[in-house]
């Protein structure tokens, strides 16, 4: 079994609920998380997975995949993790992740990353985007739903900046502008 020792630094702390709390602490999440790491490392292609919630279960995480660079669309499962979810029952995106590949320094999402709270008509709570470096530590940047979905003018302003980038400072600073908020979670896992 794997074991993750979680590092949230304490601003972030105090605003995040105990919901997510629980979700990182969850042996399946960090199977997920595990795995994702594992197989972005050996492929060098963007792996990721979503934690939804049912009525009578708060995390569900139905599989993990794995695609091509910068682009899930092309994707298969390649581990399941809870199967296939409850027919007939509506349920809501709580956690979006995906590893960037090549991302050593830096996990910074994409603009089309965030276009997770624009396009969609249900938003995840969630978003995140990690890199993983040649130690094992995780590093994932974490997006907080925005109260309002985002504009166009928001996401044009986004991607004019985000290539002058230099620290998750900075990229907390610029996601500030338009209306995000943004934390870090390191994960170094132990076998």
């Amino acid at each position: 079994m794997v074991e993750a020792k979680f590092r949230i630094s304490p601003p972030e702390r105090k605003n995040l609920e105990d919901k997510f709390f629980a979700m990182l602490f969850l042996p399946k999440f960090q199977e997920a998380l595990t795995a994702c790491a594992e197989k972005t490392t050996e492929t060098g292609l963007e792996t990721g997975f979503e934690v939804v919630s049912y009525p009578k279960e708060p995390f569900w995480i139905e599989d993990v995949r794995v695609g091509g660079v910068d682009g899930m669309a092309m994707s298969r499962v390649f581990k399941e993790i809870d199967g296939e979810g409850e027919q007939g029952y509506k349920f809501g995106e709580y956690f979006h992740f995906h590893f960037h590949p090549g991302s050593k320094d830096l996990a910074i999402p994409s603009p089309d990353d965030l276009k997770a709270f624009q396009d969609k008509v249900d938003q995840p709570q969630y978003m995140g985007v990690g890199s993983v470096d040649d130690d094992g530590k995780i590093t994932i940047f974490v997006i907080k739903k925005p109260q309002y979905r985002l504009i166009g003018y928001d996401m044009q302003y986004y991607e004019e900046q985000v290539d002058g980038v230099g620290s998750y400072g900075e990229l907390q600073e610029l996601l500030q502008t338009i209306s995000l908020t943004g934390f870090v979670v390191e994960v170094k896992t132990t076998s």
